[in-house]
């Protein structure tokens, strides 16, 4: 039954308080009235909520503030707060819930008679139509649902106490948090409904305030006339709060704030300061928004809401930013459940998110989502979350097509649960780049240079595995036992452990040897990087390959560099004896010598026996030695840098040559010119000098007169100064000997100058 009051202010009072309310009416602004922040000491933090109903066939109940800043704030604002609590009435039609309304102002839905505020008029007061209630009602039907919507519409919103001379006015909008969650104090009831049914019969109560409390069942008691916010009143709140979590059903408390209220109140009077959740214990909005909170309330009653968040690489590696204007497309596997807002076509907003809701009785909902890729971008990952519920944590998600360009996750998010997934994309990013410097760049000759490579990954996200690195002279790097290199730096890493991160950049040097090239130009090194790109799903990306160079120039032009030598290993020979030459052609230079040309004089009075590798006998008919002597050539062959060759040809003295005679065999190389001039033409010709020693001659005194007459091998005085002047007048003329052959008529070699014998 209705409450009154027994005990009215005393008569000569009522002037006072009337000027008391005035004064506070005239110069207090509307806002501090109904929406200052708590003064005072500090109110408790308050209790834990109690969880979400297991399923939608519960008892939802809405505790509306029709305080007077509500209206004096904007004319169109209790239309919106109307509309927003009879949505939620409707969306619920079918749930097989129940809903009850209780609205408060100073005092609360159940009360009448006079107004025991000490700043109303005298004898004002407070009738059933000031607070319209009604008891639990099943929106199974739409006449229940038309009875919650009419309740909620005859809430008269109004604004009067800044016009103190309106006949209306009676102070009974202040705002009182206690009376509206149901408290019974100080001779004063809380709110109930026409049946009896208050707040803390609820499963769910939806608390709706503009402010924080201004008035309380204390002060009305009390008879004190002002309107303010102090910790007291809070206090006073949060112990009907807590009745009503504690009292009766175990009730969970839910609040949408608007305007001034203060988060932590909010807080403590829901799920505890701070443990709290917003968008679980409690919403803040502005009255234009009051629709989507109130369903997005909705879907925590009997349903759920999915939050999908895009981000996207930021300016620092590793960094993620939020991204707008981002679409999305959901599905539901198992059907579409009722009230799906906004859609399933979805857009992320300026904050990089968007929210999908829905009203699922039937329990858990499944969502696929999928987005559609332009080319070169990746999805890197998706991770959910349930912020709260018996299902808190990270739900499983199912993903696919993440090498297409429509990859898809699907999420079970549960009944009154809200899920967030980050979907986090990017766009491929630059291949790996190298740099290889080389110092000094410049040398002489062959020499020891460093080469140092720079290695940086450009990509964000991608981190690049390093499976190889090759160069082109020096073979593998990474090979710690490579021979070819030295002060190498590349094979620090072990196997398997060299990655390159997102962002990153790292160097390595070695020392190697370098010469010209082949044709005498600079040496130009080329390395090679070969990897794989690691993707944030944790498989392979695209295999990665990137090269550089550096060059090494020379100051002298390289050629080939030629030798011969030829020896028999012996000194004397006898008359019979046959003897066998090595010859051996070398390449000094650091560069091929081609069209490698050998040729071989014969001693004179000698016979030709054979010759190795295909080396012939040329008589007079090609007359190599240009003076009718008999010559050995051997086929054209080229010498690598470094390479040397060795052939034989063997020889018969006759077996009437003099004793002391010479045998004098000489030998010339030659190239084709083509990689360059030789630098050391001097080594190009050699000879073997043997002298025949008869074992059954007599050797004269040195004063004995020469023996008279020639012999088949006359006796030579010649010795390597005449060869000096055969081998240096070919070189001195600037005739090649090949050359020679190739451009004299024949095509033979032809020797620049005879070949003489002398007597000793």
């Amino acid at each position: 039954m209705p409450s009154t009051l027994s005990r009215p202010p005393a008569p000569r009072a009522w002037w006072a308080l009337a000027l008391v309310a005035l004064v506070v009416a005239w110069f207090v602004p509307v806002a501090l009235l109904a929406g200052a922040r708590p003064a005072g000491a500090e109110p408790g933090p308050g209790i834990a909520n109690n969880p979400w109903p297991e399923d939608c066939d519960l008892r939802v109940g809405v505790v509306v503030d029709r305080s007077n800043s509500i209206k004096g704030a904007s004319d169109q604002n209790p239309a919106l707060v109307r509309t927003a609590i009879g949505d939620l009435a409707e969306r619920l039609g079918g749930t097989g819930a129940s809903m009850a309304v209780w609205s408060f102002g100073t005092l609360a839905s159940g009360y009448s008679g006079p107004n025991p505020f000490a700043s109303a008029p005298p004898g004002s007061v407070i009738v059933p139509e000031d607070y319209p209630s009604i008891g639990f009602t099943s929106l199974s039907t739409p006449g229940g649902v038309q009875a919650v919507t009419a309740t909620v519409d005859a809430i008269p919103f109004t604004h009067t106490h800044n016009a103190p001379t309106d006949p209306d006015t009676r102070w009974v909008a202040a705002t009182n948090w206690e009376a509206g969650l149901g408290h019974s104090s100080h001779g004063l009831p809380g709110a109930v409904a026409p049946n009896g049914d208050r707040p803390r019969d609820a499963d769910v109560v939806v608390f709706f305030s503009d402010g924080n409390p201004t008035v309380d069942n204390q002060q009305l008691a009390e008879g004190v006339p002002h309107v303010d916010v102090t910790g007291a009143k809070v206090e006073a709140a949060l112990g009907a709060a807590e009745e009503v979590k504690t009292t009766g059903a175990p009730t969970r408390i839910v609040a949408v704030g608007v305007g001034d209220v203060t988060v932590e109140n909010l807080e403590r009077i829901t799920g505890g300061y701070p443990a709290a959740r917003e968008f679980d214990d409690y919403w803040l909005t502005d009255f234009g928004g009051l629709g989507d909170t109130f369903y997005d309330v909705a879907t925590r009653i009997c349903g759920g809401s999915l939050v999908l968040r895009k981000l996207v690489p930021g300016t620092e590696p590793g960094s993620w930013v939020p991204r707008p204007g981002w679409d999305f497309e959901a599905s539901f596997p198992g059907g579409a459940p009722a009230f799906v807002d906004p859609g399933t076509d979805l857009t992320t907003g300026a904050d990089g998110r968007v929210e999908l809701s829905w009203l699922n009785p039937s329990g858990d909902t499944d969502v696929t989502v999928t987005e559609h890729l332009a080319e070169g971008q990746r999805q890197a990952s998706v991770s959910c979350e349930t912020a709260s519920g018996p299902e808190s944590g990270a739900p499983a998600v199912e993903r696919g097509g993440e090498a297409t360009e429509s990859p898809w996750f699907t999420v079970r998010v549960p009944r009154h649960a809200q899920t967030v997934c980050d979907v986090r994309n990017y766009t491929d990013g630059a291949d790996l780049r190298l740099d290889k410097s080389v110092a000094p760049e410049v040398l002489d000759g062959p020499g020891d240079v460093t080469f140092t490579l720079t290695l940086t990954n450009p990509d964000l996200v991608e981190p690049v595995r390093i499976e190889a690195l090759y160069d082109d002279h020096f073979g593998d790097l990474l090979d710690r036992d490579n021979p070819r290199v030295r002060d190498n730096t590349c094979d620090d890493s072990e196997p398997g452990s060299r990655v390159m991160a997102p962002g990153a950049t790292g160097s390595c040097s070695f020392v190697a040897r370098v010469e010209p090239a082949a044709d005498g130009g600079p040496h130009v090194d080329v390395v090679t990087v070969h990897g794989v790109e690691l993707l944030p799903t944790g498989l392979e990306g695209d295999a990665v390959e990137v090269s550089d160079d550096a060059t090494v120039s020379f100051t002298t032009a390289a050629g080939p560099d030629l030798s011969v030598t030829k020896d028999d290993g012996v000194e004397t020979l006898a008359p019979g004896d046959r003897s066998t030459y090595a010859v051996t052609v070398a390449n000094h230079g650091s560069v091929e010598a081609t069209g490698v040309t050998l040729v071989d004089v014969l001693p004179a009075g000698t016979t030709f026996e054979s010759a190795s590798d295909g080396g012939i006998l040329e008589r007079g008919d090609g007359d190599a030695a240009r003076d009718g002597s008999a010559a050995v050539v051997w086929p054209w062959f080229g010498l690598a840098p470094g390479e040397e060759r060795t052939v034989e040809v063997t020889i018969a003295v006759p077996g009437d040559a003099v004793d002391g005679a010479e045998v004098l065999n000489r030998v010339v190389v030659d190239d084709d010119g083509t990689h360059g001039e030789d630098p050391t033409p001097e080594d190009n010709a050699d000879a073997d000098r043997d002298v025949v020693a008869d074992p059954g001659v007599v050797t004269p005194p040195d004063d004995a007169p020469p023996p008279a007459g020639p012999g088949p091998l006359p006796r030579t005085g010649g010795d390597l100064a005449e060869l000096a002047l055969w081998g240096g007048a070919l070189v001195a003329g600037g005739v090649a000997l090949v050359g020679l052959a190739r451009r004299a008529p024949g095509g033979r070699l032809r020797l620049p100058v005879p070949l003489r014998l002398r007597r000793s």
